[in-house]
């Protein structure tokens, strides 16, 4: 995890799109990803989008190979606007190699990700220029490195085996020390491609690729069930505390599922 991360979307600072240090393939597919989840939310949530948007938390990504390109993900999306005020997301991106495990880079790059969220609010509230954004950037050193994947990679692009539904999960952590179970739980469930996490208090979000649009409506208005998630909150099994108990509570069959 070494290099300067890149960025792509809209700074205060700036009339159009801004763009350092990611691949063109990279970017086409985030960007469309992001546009057409944008517009599912915008039609879901009006009147009231634009509260929605801007109140929407920063949500932090680890993504495997094969969810965007060849490469392993890691970084952070955030709401952010144009200098006249025309809404789309900042995101920060840095690229991990081949072999990579997104559990273990999003529990444990913990201290970085937010660091990286300090200085993109920052940047956004402030109205930084690129300059002093890149300077920002810079200072932030390098993440920690993540130990590689115990499994074989082709294992680790498999679907969550939740209960037999289709369901992504979204996981809701009540207490910051809960986010410690987040590796072990996941594994248990089969690791999935693509994990988020964000909010207050935090989400933890894992599925195969990134959310299709009706889904990623949640991202904004916080509705994980009402947007067809699986929604768990850790109250309901603190007391399952082994990683393995926890997930099976987490693939028991929801009303309305079908196996």
């Amino acid at each position: 995890m070494n290099g300067l991360p890149g960025f792509y979307g809209k700074l205060p600072a700036h009339g159009d799109f801004v763009q350092r240090r990611l691949p063109s393939e990279f970017v086409a597919r985030w960007d469309r990803w992001l546009q057409e989840s944008m517009l599912a939310a915008r039609a879901a949530l009006e009147p009231h989008w634009t509260g929605h948007y801007m109140a929407a938390p920063a949500w932090q990504f680890a993504l495997a190979p094969g969810c965007i390109d060849q490469q392993g993900w890691i970084g952070l999306v955030l709401p952010s606007r144009d200098r006249v005020g025309r809404q789309f997301p900042l995101t920060i991106a840095l690229a991990q190699g081949v072999r990579f495990d997104p559990l273990a880079a999003l529990v444990g790059a913990g201290a970085w990700f937010g660091a990286l969220e300090q200085v993109a609010r920052h940047a956004i509230a402030h109205g930084l220029e690129l300059t002093d954004f890149e300077a920002a950037l810079a200072r932030l050193g390098p993440a920690p490195q993540a130990a590689p994947p115990d499994l074989a990679m082709e294992d680790a692009t498999k679907p969550l085996p939740l209960g037999g539904a289709a369901r992504p999960l979204a996981w809701r952590m009540n207490s910051p020390g809960d986010y410690g179970l987040v590796p072990g739980v996941l594994a248990a469930l089969r690791r999935p491609a693509c994990v988020l996490a964000g909010g207050a208090p935090r989400t933890v979000l894992a599925l195969e690729l990134l959310p299709e649009p009706e889904l990623a409506v949640a991202l904004f208005d916080d509705q994980w069930a009402a947007h067809g998630w699986r929604y768990e909150d850790h109250d309901a099994t603190r007391k399952l505390a082994p990683a393995g108990a926890i997930a099976a509570d987490l693939t028991r069959p929801l009303p309305g599922d079908t196996g």
